[in-house]
């Protein structure tokens, strides 16, 4: 289904953030294909607000569902896809259900989504335990992303992010869950 929320998730961060319009895609430009041709050397923090799931009984099937842009792609970026990118030392914000989760396996721990980006190298994954309403997560993203803006690190602005968030109501299910993870 539809995540409306997810649009007015991105463009508040680009305001917060003070980005240039190119920064965003959302819709049919939110792509599979741009996402695997894209710069990313370009930018600090990669951002996904995107349905996910975490295949617990076949890790390899797990995927953050973006538009597939090409007849060449079907939409799924999975864990091999992910490994491919090039996310040197990037900030990876998963705003997608369920993306730190993931069958665990004895001495390797669990086969997430967020494993898959650090294998495309990036220092740190904030990513979901559980579902996230979609305007429940719009509103927990601005905040970090109001903290993060004002120049503290991902560790302080996600604490931020989640007082504000429990002061303004909303139930544990909305901010307990997200979790930053670093190498």
């Amino acid at each position: 289904p539809p995540l409306p929320w997810a649009r007015r998730e991105a463009r508040g961060i680009a305001r917060t953030l003070r980005l240039d319009a190119n920064a965003v895609r959302e819709g049919s430009e939110a792509s599979e294909q741009f996402l695997k041709g894209a710069p990313l050397g370009r930018y600090s923090i990669l951002h996904l607000a995107a349905h996910a799931r975490a295949d617990g009984a076949f890790p390899d099937r797990s995927a953050v569902f973006l538009a597939p842009g090409g007849t060449d792609e079907d939409g799924w970026l999975q864990p091999k896809e992910i490994a491919a990118l090039d996310l040197r030392g990037r900030l990876v914000v998963l705003s997608a259900c369920e993306s730190a989760g993931g069958v665990v396996m004895s001495g390797e721990g669990p086969l997430s989504l967020a494993r898959a980006f650090f294998a495309a190298g990036a220092g740190a994954v904030l990513a979901t335990r559980w579902p996230l309403r979609d305007d429940d997560a719009a509103l927990v993203m601005e905040r970090f992303y109001r903290a993060l803006g004002s120049g503290i690190g991902a560790a302080a602005a996600l604490k931020i992010a989640r007082h504000d968030a429990m002061h303004a109501g909303l139930p544990a299910a909305a901010w307990a869950g997200l979790a930053l993870l670093a190498v």
